[in-house]
């Protein structure tokens, strides 16, 4: 989410010569115009946009809003690292660029509280649409401010979210099923749909292939060496496979939730094998700086560049937690 369109402008990020600002470009005139310039320590990871209004946050530790009317940065609340989402009570935001910092919950009166954390998926009103990891399961869940409390969740393995204005529609992996929420009203329905299906391949096939919906086989996974097995969580990772990358972990551990994210290039080079455990580490380019600032928010195992191949009832599988 690096850039909107306007009414009259596009606003974007971009990260020249060591420093990230934000640009409108005008429609119009043409005219480029730096609305404002992180310092030589800063970083801007994406922008937001809520009714015509882009938020967005400098790493060194302040919220900012920009009206397209006055094309000015306006700061707003300090603390703020990565922005989450918006809703009626203020921004959700992180003081920490990971899954795993706190949220919190706070508007320009100076007023902020943290808040369970999650991936926000979409908000509207004073409700939000989150991704959630909880006993080794995702699940979708609703959530309502400022209670801060769960409306409702349902374990599914997630596809991606289509945002129109108060409605949110989920895509499931694997499932007939695709959930509709009415944010506003904080109601939903599952609605059927064609099932979204992947083909089993082998190991190798998938490592070869490009199908996005191609997944390694459970007969496959069950005979794959360790090799094998972190080779293809580098081929899922640079496609943005996310159903494929956690068929590859340990049965009953899940990989925390990050919006989708895809490498120019991804290989894993074995470093150590002990005969149970096998360690490697995981190499990946992204296109371009604005995504490598996201890899902040990756699972530890591949922000850190090392994946470790367990053995594990006769097959192998990654271990995120190590």
């Amino acid at each position: 989410r690096t850039l909107h369109f306007g009414q009259n402008e596009i606003v974007y990020l971009s990260g020249s010569d060591g420093l990230w600002s934000v640009y409108a470009l005008n429609y119009q005139t043409w005219e480029n115009r730096r609305t404002y310039t992180a310092g030589l320590s800063g970083r801007i990871y994406e922008l937001l946009s809520y009714d015509s209004v882009i938020y967005f946050a400098d790493t060194a530790g302040m919220a900012y809003t920009l009206r397209p009317s006055a094309l000015e940065a306006t700061a707003l609340i300090p603390g703020a690292v990565v922005l989450m989402g918006r809703c009626a009570e203020g921004l959700l935001y992180k003081r920490g660029a990971s899954y795993a910092a706190t949220m919190y919950l706070g508007n320009a009166n100076g007023q902020s509280a943290d808040v369970s954390g999650g991936l926000v998926l979409a908000t509207y009103g004073s409700r939000a649409l989150m991704q959630r990891l909880r006993g080794g399961e995702l699940y979708l869940a609703g959530v309502k401010y400022p209670e801060d409390t769960e409306y409702f969740s349902k374990a599914c393995d997630l596809l991606k979210v289509l945002k129109n204005g108060r409605y949110a529609l989920a895509l499931l992996n694997a499932s007939s099923d695709v959930m509709l929420f009415d944010l506003n009203s904080g109601t939903q329905e599952t609605l059927k749909n064609r099932k979204l299906t992947h083909n089993g391949v082998s190991v190798e096939d998938y490592i070869a292939g490009t199908d996005r919906l191609s997944t390694p086989s459970s007969a496959a996974l069950a005979e794959a060496s360790p090799q094998q097995i972190a080779a293809a969580f580098a081929a899922a990772l640079k496609r943005g496979d996310r159903y494929t990358l956690d068929r590859l972990c340990v049965p009953g551990k899940r990989l925390t939730p990050f919006s989708r994210f895809e490498t120019k290039s991804a290989r894993a080079a074995q470093s150590s094998d002990d005969g149970t455990t096998a360690v490697f580490q995981l190499e990946f380019e992204c296109w371009s700086d604005g995504d490598a600032g996201l890899t902040a928010f990756l699972p530890r195992c591949i922000r850190q560049g090392r994946i470790t191949v367990v053995q594990q009832d006769g097959a192998w599988r990654v271990d995120p937690d190590r």
